[in-house]
């Protein structure tokens, strides 16, 4: 699969900040608490409340012989089914293993299970695309907290792996702890948004770090200046940014959305107690 972080250079909308346990990435440091664990193999998926949880390890390799572990796992005090994921990962290192991850829409990388039909929708037609969420996290060592979404060039995306039609992706870091990478590529700019500043990130010419796929693609990635666990943003507002005007993004379409954490080491616990896409589109032909 993917994942994309520049692993050269070292590193971060609203109230809801984070309360992470402990800074030494070491297992010593973390008990995992109590959970219903649904499953923990390979890109395994699992549909809740009209979203797909994907334990997503795109560079598990990477790892080498570490008795790595990643799940998706469900509350066990919630009648109404908050869900998340856990990971225990390797203390040290300057590479992301892993991106496990809540999504909707129809991934070019793993189409099914497909979850909200509006998805792909086409950029020139959506007015707005906002996505707001609320998430608890209980970890030690590096990772950040990032929405993304990837880019293609036609609509008709198929039931299979189709990388071919990946034209761009688009993330949206609202969280990263203090010793994590900087996003891939280079800054060129910032833009202000709902009264916070986001830094902007773009490599036109990104592939896939973990070596298995030969494809290339535009990555742009916008990073919020304050750290926080519970965000709102319109991700139609940023890619408005002046210094993206010339790469033709409104011919593309929005595949899908995806909130995950990419995990540069250490172990953790998250819960999704909310995940939203409110999509506008323009009335008429």
């Amino acid at each position: 699969m993917k994942r994309h972080i520049n692993s050269l250079t070292p590193i971060a909308l609203f109230a809801g900040f984070i309360a992470i346990t402990g800074c030494t990435p070491t297992k010593a440091d973390w008990t995992k608490a109590e959970t219903v664990t649904l499953g923990c193999k390979d890109y395994q998926a699992f549909v809740k409340n009209n979203m797909v949880f994907y334990n997503n390890v795109w560079n598990k390799h990477a790892a080498d012989d570490f008795a790595w572990s990643q799940c998706i796992e469900k509350k066990p005090d919630e009648t109404s089914g908050i869900y998340g994921w856990s990971w225990q990962w390797p203390n040290s290192g300057r590479q992301i293993f892993a991106y496990p991850q809540v999504k909707i829409g129809t991934s070019p990388w793993a189409p099914t299970p497909k979850i909200r039909s509006e998805f792909p929708a086409h950029i020139k037609d959506v007015t707005s695309l906002k996505i707001s969420h609320s998430l608890d996290i209980d970890a030690v060592g590096e990772f950040n907290v990032a929405t993304s979404m990837w880019l293609t060039d036609t609509a008709q995306i198929g039931d299979e792996q189709n990388k071919a039609v990946i034209a761009a992706e688009v993330m949206i870091w609202t969280y990263a702890t203090s010793g994590h990478l900087d996003p891939a590529g280079q800054q060129v700019g910032t833009i202000g948004h709902n009264g916070q500043q986001w830094s902007i990130w773009l490599d036109t010419n990104w592939t896939d770090a973990s070596g298995k796929n030969d494809n290339s693609w535009t990555y742009i990635t916008f990073k919020a200046t304050e750290p926080a666990l519970q965000a709102e943003f319109d991700i139609i507002a940023l890619l408005s940014a002046e210094q993206l005007n010339n790469l033709g993004l409104e011919k593309l379409y929005i595949a899908d959305i995806e909130l995950g954490t990419e995990i540069m080491h250490g172990s953790g616990l998250l819960w999704v107690k909310d995940f939203t896409a409110d999509v506008e589109k323009r009335e008429g032909p």
